[in-house]
């Protein structure tokens, strides 16, 4: 069998099955799908999102402005957005050096453009 790793974004908050009365999480799909998924198998697949999205512009607004992504055609936007979800997080996680977590962006900034350079059709 092949290995296959999935990547999307979902809306979820904590839900108790009213069958097994076990902890998880309600989940909502982008095309409006519902499900309940176990605490374990949700926290091991997903990561939790910061909940400011300004908040990368709001601390590096000239380095923030590069990682918009909707701009772009979708099949490229498929490509970005995942470094503007990285940056997103890595800001969001209040680093005591700003300085190289400047550093850092442009790295990942020049990744991404390299990335989308070779999406192009």
């Amino acid at each position: 069998m092949r290995h296959y790793i999935g990547t999307k974004t979902v809306k979820a908050e904590p839900a108790i099955n009213d069958d097994t009365m076990a902890d998880g999480y309600r989940v909502l799909y982008p095309d409006g799908y519902e499900s309940w998924s176990p605490k374990d198998v949700f926290e091991e697949a997903y990561i939790a999102l910061p909940r400011d999205p300004q908040q990368l512009k709001r601390q590096y607004p000239v380095l923030g402005n590069y990682f918009e992504f909707s701009h772009l055609p979708p099949y490229l936007q498929d490509v970005s957005k995942h470094f503007w979800y990285l940056a997103w997080i890595m800001v969001s996680n209040d680093p005591d050096n700003p300085a190289e977590v400047a550093a850092g962006l442009r790295k990942l900034l020049e990744a991404k453009d390299c990335f989308v350079r070779a999406a192009i059709k």
